[in-house]
């Protein structure tokens, strides 16, 4: 299972859903592709943010972080809302906050 963390903080996503194998998970594909185009996003926008991964872990430290970089983290947690919406077996969010513009 995946789980993810998001606050004011950080957001963290460890470990592999347990869809498919690995190299053949759709959902493990969906969450990377979204967790690391949301890092670079924030990059490309101003937002002073440092990035680790690790295999199966990923976080991304907010450490200083814009208008823009609000509205990317709050769209990051709907798309990820609607990846669980349709599995929910294989995600889970530890902490969840609510981001405001």
């Amino acid at each position: 299972m995946t789980v993810v963390v998001i606050n004011k903080n950080y957001i963290e996503i460890s470990g592999h859903s347990g869809y498919a194998p690995i190299g053949y998970d759709i959902v493990c594909a969906a969450i990377s592709t979204l967790s690391i185009n949301t890092a670079n996003c924030l990059q490309a926008t101003g937002n002073d943010v440092k990035i680790s991964t690790d295999n199966g872990y990923m976080i991304i430290h907010l450490e200083k972080i814009n208008k823009t970089g609000k509205r990317i983290i709050k769209c990051f947690e709907k798309e990820l809302e609607d990846i669980i919406t349709d599995y929910p077996k294989y995600i889970r969010r530890k902490k969840w906050k609510n981001w405001k513009n």
